[in-house]
């Protein structure tokens, strides 16, 4: 549910991420990176979310 309600939260995340990238696309040096650091980024919620029904359920994954 919460991200279907973004808030002003959500805005500077964003915000900072595309900052970050338009750095990491200007610098020869930490582009090769940057798929790497977004792929990363996409699977954090996901793993905190099973993480999360893992403790309700008390399992871990």
């Amino acid at each position: 549910m919460v991200r279907t309600s973004p808030g002003i939260i959500d805005l500077l995340i964003a915000l900072f991420t595309g900052l970050a990238g338009a750095f990491a696309m200007s610098r020869s040096d930490v582009s090769d990176t940057l798929p790497g650091v977004a792929i990363a980024i996409s699977l954090v919620p996901p793993r905190w979310l099973m993480w999360g029904f893992s403790l309700l359920h008390s399992t871990t994954p």
